[in-house]
């Protein structure tokens, strides 16, 4: 029965040093701060950003026609 409590002891001795590592570990791999931009892997990159479509005439005179409806709605 000695033996199998020096065991259980050595044990018990064992997870909580291999806990105590693991939590040293995982607390040191965090960064201090937040990086909202994306990460650029060359200086020379520049991210593209696509021209705005223009709307076509019917979809101008649809929009006119529901800003005066709004517009008679609410004034």
């Amino acid at each position: 029965m000695k033996a199998m409590s020096n065991i259980y002891r050595n044990m018990m001795k064992a997870a909580g040093t291999v806990s105590v590592l693991a939590a040293c570990s995982l607390l040191s791999s965090c960064e201090n701060r937040y990086n909202e931009l994306p990460p650029k892997t060359d200086a020379n990159i520049q991210y593209a950003i696509p021209y705005p479509a223009t709307p076509s005439q019917e979809e101008i005179d649809e929009f006119r026609q529901m800003r005066e409806e709004y517009e008679q709605a609410t004034y």
